[in-house]
C-alpha cells in the first residue's frame, strides 16, 4: 500500500442555514442548503449556552455517532459533525412531514375508525422495526414518544431525537451509560418506563423502549395516554404504581389480540414485557396480517378466523357447507313449526267432532228408549227406526271424519305423532266395529274387519296391526257373524 493511500481527504462544505425547523433540550434544528451540491439538508446545532458543558457536548457528539451507526431507513443518515467558531453541529438528511403527535391529534378522522387504526398500527410497526435495529446494535433510545416519530409525505417513518440514547453491551460499560447517573430521571412522563420514572435510567434496557412503544400503542387504540394525569409527577407515579385501564373498556370493539400486545408491552415488570422491539414488531405484524400473536392464546372464534385466512379455499368449502346446513336447519325448523300448527288445528277439529259424536250418541240412546214403550204404534215405530238409522249414519260418518283427521296428522313428515295418533286411531276403529255389531249392522262390521285384515296382509296400512290386534279383530268378526241384523237396517 502506498503512502498516498493513507492520506485523509478533508471536505469543506459551506451550508447556508435557513429557518429553524425545531428545538430540543440540547439544540435547535435548522433548514440548510449545500450550495456546492444544490442539496437541502437539516443541521442540528448545540445550544450556545451549553457549549461549555462537557457532558452535554459529549452526549451531543454521541447522538450523531449513534445515528450514524444505525444503518436503517428509519433513522436519518448523518453526513458529518462540525465543530468550529460557529459552534458544534451535525448535518443530516432533511425530511419534511408530520410528527405522530400531529397525526394522532387530527380531528378529521374519528379515533374509533378501523382504517385509521390500521394505518397508525402500520406506522408503529415501522417504528418498532427501526428501534429493533437499534436494539440489535446495543442502542436504547430512552425517549420514544409520538413527538419523536416523523412521517414524511411518502409515509416513510423516522425515529428522531436520539439525544438520550445510550449504548449497552460494551466491555466495561459504555461512555453514555457511565454518564447516566443513578437517581437521574430521563425520558418523557407518560411514555417512560417505571424503571426510568424511579430514577433507574442507568439500568433501563430494551424493555424500557418497549414500554414506550406500548404507551404509544395504547394512545393509538384509545385516543388517550395510559397514565394521563393533571401533571407530570402524577403521570410518572401512575406509570409506577397503577395499571392502565383495559383498552376494551374504552372501546369494546377493539380486537383482543392487539389489546393483549399493548398490555404486555406496558407490564410493570420488564421481564414480562417483550425482550426487545423486534418481539413487539412480530406481534404487530401478525395482527395486521390476521395471524395469531404471542401475547395471548386465541379463542375458538379467533382460531377459526385465523384458519380461514391461512386456507381460504378450505374455509370457503366449510363455510358453504355450514351455510347449506344452516339453510336446511332453518327449512326443517320452519316445516316443523308449520306441522305443529297443522297438528294443533287437527286436534281442535277432533275435539269438535267428538262433541258432535257425543250428542249423536245421546240422541240415538233417547230414540232407542222410545222403542220400548208398550203403546207404540207401527207408524211411529217406523219413524223412530228411520230417525235411529239417520243418527247412526251420522255417527259413523263422524267417526270416519275423525279417522281422516288422524290420518292427516299421521302423514305430517317433520314431527313425530305416532305415539299419540296410533292409539287414538285404534280405539276409534274398535268403537266403530263394536257399535256396528251392537246396533244391528254386523255386515258393516264384518266388511270393515275384512278390509283391515286384508290391507294388513298386503302391508298397505300406515301402521301394521299387532298380533293381539289381529286376534281381536278375528274374534269381533266371529261375533258379527253370529249377530242377527236388525230389520230395516
Amino acid at each position: 500500500m502506498s503512502s498516498q493511500d493513507n492520506k485523509s481527504i478533508e471536505i469543506k462544505r459551506r451550508i447556508h442555514l435557513g429557518r429553524m425547523l425545531g428545538e430540543g433540550g440540547m439544540g435547535r434544528v435548522f433548514d440548510g442548503f449545500a450550495s456546492d451540491l444544490g442539496q437541502y439538508l437539516a443541521v442540528k446545532q448545540l445550544h450556545p449556552e451549553l457549549a461549555e458543558d462537557h457532558e452535554v457536548r459529549v452526549r451531543f457528539e454521541e447522538e450523531a455517532a449513534i445515528m450514524a451507526s444505525i444503518d436503517h431507513p428509519g433513522v436519518l443518515p448523518v453526513y458529518g459533525l462540525v465543530n468550529d467558531d460557529d459552534g458544534l453541529r451535525y448535518v443530516m438528511k432533511k425530511v419534511e412531514g408530520k410528527t405522530l403527535t400531529q397525526i394522532l391529534g387530527d380531528p378529521h378522522e374519528p379515533a374509533t375508525s378501523v382504517p385509521r387504526r390500521n394505518r397508525l398500527l402500520g406506522i408503529l410497526l415501522d417504528v418498532c422495526e427501526t428501534v429493533a435495529s437499534a436494539h440489535d446494535k446495543g442502542v436504547i433510545h430512552r425517549d420514544i414518544k409520538p413527538e419523536n416519530i416523523l412521517i414524511d409525505r411518502e409515509e416513510s417513518v423516522y425515529v428522531i431525537d436520539w439525544g438520550l440514547a445510550k449504548r449497552t453491551g460494551t466491555a466495561g460499560g459504555s461512555s453514555s451509560a457511565a454518564r447516566t447517573l443513578p437517581g437521574k430521571v430521563m425520558g418523557t412522563p407518560g411514555y417512560m418506563a417505571p424503571e426510568q420514572a424511579e430514577g433507574r435510567s442507568d439500568r433501563a434496557g430494551a424493555e424500557a423502549d418497549v414500554f414506550a412503544l406500548g404507551a404509544i400503542l395504547y394512545e393509538i387504540l384509545t385516543a388517550k395516554r395510559p397514565f394521563a394525569a393533571n401533571d407530570d409527577r402524577a403521570e410518572m407515579l401512575g406509570s409506577i404504581h397503577h395499571d392502565p385501564e383495559h383498552p376494551r373498556r374504552v372501546n369494546v370493539l377493539l380486537p383482543r389480540d392487539i389489546c393483549a400486545v399493548c398490555l404486555k408491552a406496558l407490564n410493570k415488570n420488564p421481564a414480562d414485557r417483550y425482550p426487545n422491539a423486534r418481539g413487539m414488531a412480530a406481534d404487530l405484524r401478525a395482527h395486521l396480517e390476521g395471524r395469531p400473536v404471542s401475547a395471548i392464546r386465541p379463542n375458538l372464534v379467533e382460531r377459526v378466523r385465523y384458519a380461514a385466512r391461512e386456507r381460504p379455499m378450505r374455509a370457503l368449502i366449510v363455510a358453504s357447507s355450514l351455510v347449506a346446513l344452516g339453510i336446511l336447519a332453518a327449512f326443517i325448523g320452519a316445516q316443523q313449526w308449520i306441522d305443529h300448527r297443522l297438528a294443533d288445528k287437527a286436534m281442535d277439529r277432533l275435539v269438535l267432532i267428538d262433541g258432535e259424536l257425543a250428542e249423536l250418541e245421546k240422541e240415538s240412546e233417547s230414540l232407542r228408549s222410545k222403542l220400548t214403550e208398550p203403546d207404540l204404534q207401527g207408524a211411529e215405530r217406523d219413524r223412530i227406526n228411520h230417525a235411529i238409522a239417520i243418527t247412526d249414519s251420522r255417527w259413523f260418518l263422524g267417526q270416519f271424519e275423525a279417522h281422516r283427521v288422524l290420518s292427516d296428522v299421521a302423514e305430517l313428515r317433520f314431527i313425530r305423532t305416532d305415539s299419540k295418533v296410533q292409539p287414538m286411531t285404534r280405539e276409534r276403529l274398535l268403537s266403530v266395529i263394536n257399535a256396528s255389531i251392537d246396533r244391528g249392522n254386523p255386515a258393516f262390521a264384518e266388511a270393515l274387519i275384512a278390509t283391515l285384515l286384508e290391507r294388513n296382509e298386503e302391508g298397505t296400512l300406515a301402521s301394521p296391526l299387532s298380533k293381539d290386534d289381529v286376534e281381536l279383530l278375528k274374534r269381533l268378526a266371529a261375533d258379527a257373524s253370529r249377530t242377527p241384523a236388525l230389520p230395516n237396517r
